[in-house]
């Protein structure tokens, strides 16, 4: 048997055994079949990198002295 689909029959049986008691709705259910996201966001997010913000404050604010 292909290695490919020995594992997912491995994952697909260790998800059997976990959801078996677990009851879906119907929007849980029509999402799946749907192919929609599951994930509801009401804002984007981004990354800030924090020397980048430590700088912009020290050239907005030259007297700053962060004690972090």
């Amino acid at each position: 048997m292909d290695l490919n689909k020995l594992n997912k029959k491995l994952i697909q049986s260790c998800a059997n055994c976990l959801s078996q008691d677990q009851e879906f709705s119907a929007p849980e259910i029509m999402t799946y079949i749907m192919g929609w996201l599951d994930v509801y966001l009401s804002h984007f997010y981004v990354t800030i990198y924090w020397d980048a913000a430590v700088i912009a404050l020290k050239r907005t604010f030259p007297g700053i002295n962060p004690q972090w």
